[in-house]
């Protein structure tokens, strides 16, 4: 986005939100964080204190509410860029083309096996 008048918006609860903020404010990009109510106060607070403005859906419509609503305003409001981080690939490419050799480099094998939780695939 142009810097003067877009923005970045994105939804999201987990680590990329606190990522995505930083950047935006480093880069000097304004940013709209979608969540859905019933994450924590002090990730809400914390996004605001790096100037992100976040809006809250309806905690019954869970993560799919508010990747809608964040769609829906992708679509309507000039000047929005929304990485889409559920459906990049470049999220768990990431993976792939780091944390994998990491791991590798680090146990100096191919692992047996190897357990995480996992969100979008990006963290």
């Amino acid at each position: 986005p142009n810097r003067q008048d877009g923005r970045i918006i994105e939804a999201t609860s987990g680590n990329t939100v606190v990522a995505l903020a930083q950047i935006a404010v480093l880069k000097g990009y304004a940013i709209t964080i979608v969540m859905p109510e019933g994450v924590s106060g002090e990730r809400v607070s914390h996004l605001k204190a790096l100037g992100a403005e976040v809006l809250l859906t309806p905690s019954r419509d869970g993560m799919v509410g508010a990747i809608r609503k964040a769609t829906e305003m992708e679509k309507s409001i000039k000047g929005l860029f929304m990485p889409r981080q559920f459906e990049n690939p470049s999220n768990p490419e990431s993976h792939y083309r780091t944390t994998g050799p990491e791991i590798f480099r680090q146990l100096g094998r191919v692992p047996d096996g190897f357990v995480a939780g996992v969100g979008t695939g990006g963290t």
